[in-house]
């Protein structure tokens, strides 16, 4: 039992901070937007996401975002409004991404262990994008001086942050030549809007009823707008209560809920990071399932779980796999490059290509056609320069990027173990290269 008490308190002024306003009671909150949830995989975890904040200083987890994307007009904007209804009005609760850096900082820092909506993520600029996404979850604003040169405190938070978008972080940095790092993409992990089983209904599984999918955006539009607020009132207070009895147990109780839901849904050996994000998922689970266990919220057990994990699933699955982002990054962007260089920028060796000889630009390397075992057909496979390597990895470490696309059969191995080998080219003499084979990442790759 703690000595200290956790005190729930309103505003000494009487006054309700934007974003926080009550507007009706819980019950027709319940039967007007909770209840309709049920069965609706996005609207579920867009409600848990409301509730989980408090619980990260509770349980001690870092911060960190979701964001729903899909095409226009699918509801995406509609699950904001959602989870905005939980704690305050949607028209002064949910953000937009155009702001200045030092005005989401104060937006940020005024839901502390609260949430942080923010609609259309194609609003921010791309170039800002990735030190926004780490300035949010971090949880620490920018250091500025004040009038006389002096430094002003820095602004601090600790909350999860919830977007939108039509197209995810990944892609917005691609309009800039750019690649978001792995720590980025764990620290806002992207969810599509559109669930498998919608069946034309956008972001709903369930309609309860109602002709389409607008008609249930409609509904909620309408009813969020009428009811907001309360549910988190009833959730703080049970919270509130539970921690001055016994804050050890409490925080034992949530904790074992995260774990039995990552070892649900990450099998053994899994990567670090899918782990990490796993227990973001977790904390969902648990602040639902808890949420409906004292009757915050008019969900059966299981519900707020069976919601947040087809979540996972799916980010999962967008995701590629349990394995290191970083890997995944680098064979995207290893393949891209030569997709896009491969005829370019190498020259043809050996005669296999008939005809006067063109002119290669910005040499990568050289070229040549195989034959493939077993078969009728031809391969090519790829000699590259080490400075054309260099650029075909991106920002990777060249000595890791070899080692993994060895691993994944892009690269070949000499038999002394030297992955960067000295060969001799026609017209160019003995050079270091890293060879290609033919039959890129099949297990049939041989040593050279």
């Amino acid at each position: 039992m703690n000595k200290s008490k956790v005190l729930l308190t309103q505003s000494l002024t009487g006054d309700t901070p934007a974003g926080y306003e009550v507007s009706g009671i819980k019950q027709p909150w319940d039967q007007q937007i909770g209840g309709l949830c049920i069965g609706n995989s996005r609207a579920i975890l867009a409600v848990c996401v409301a509730l989980a904040p408090p619980l990260l200083k509770v349980v001690g987890l870092e911060g960190g975002g979701f964001h729903f994307v899909g095409p226009s007009s699918c509801g995406k904007t509609t699950l904001l409004r959602v989870a905005a209804s939980v704690s305050g009005n949607p028209a002064t609760t949910i953000k937009t991404l155009d702001a200045t850096a030092s005005n989401l900082e104060a937006a940020a820092a005024v839901c502390n262990d609260g949430l942080l909506i923010l609609d259309e993520l194609g609003q921010a600029a791309p170039d800002a994008l990735g030190g926004l996404v780490y300035k949010l979850a971090s949880g620490i604003g920018r250091g500025r001086a004040d009038q006389r040169g002096e430094a002003r405190e820095r602004k601090s938070w600790r909350n999860l942050f919830l977007t939108t978008g039509e197209v995810d972080m990944s892609t917005m940095l691609k309009t800039i030549g750019k690649r978001p790092a792995a720590g980025q993409e764990l620290r806002l992990v992207s969810i599509p809007a559109v669930p498998d089983g919608s069946g034309g209904n956008g972001i709903y599984e369930n309609l309860h009823g109602l002709e389409s999918g607008a008609a249930l955006s409609d509904h909620f539009k309408q009813a969020t707008s009428q009811y907001h607020g309360a549910p988190l009132r009833a959730y703080l207070e049970v919270l509130v209560r539970d921690l001055n009895q016994d804050s050890h147990q409490l925080r034992q109780t949530f904790l074992q809920a995260i774990k039995g839901f990552v070892d649900e849904v990450v099998p053994a050996g899994s990567d670090g990071q899918v782990m990490r994000v796993a227990a973001r998922f977790g904390l969902l689970s648990a602040a639902g399932e808890y949420a409906a266990r004292h009757g915050v919220l008019p969900w059966p057990e299981g519900e707020a779980a069976w919601g947040v994990r087809e979540c996972f699933n799916a980010w999962l699955q967008r995701r590629g796999g349990y394995g290191p982002l970083e890997v995944k990054n680098l064979l995207e962007t290893f393949e891209g490059w030569l997709q896009t260089n491969g005829e370019a920028r190498f020259t043809p060796m050996d005669g296999d290509f008939k005809g006067p000889a063109r002119p290669v630009v910005n040499r990568a390397g050289f070229r040549r056609q195989v034959a493939i075992a077993m078969s009728e057909d031809s391969g090519m496979e790829y000699f590259i320069f080490p400075a054309a390597f260099r650029e075909a990895i991106g920002a990777a470490e060249p000595r890791w990027a070899a080692r993994v696309l060895v691993e994944h059969k892009w690269l070949s191995i000499h038999k002394n173990g030297d992955i960067c080998q000295l060969k001799k080219l026609p017209g160019a003499g003995a050079c270091r290269i890293y060879h290609v084979p033919s039959q890129t990442g099949s297990e049939d790759a041989e040593e050279i």
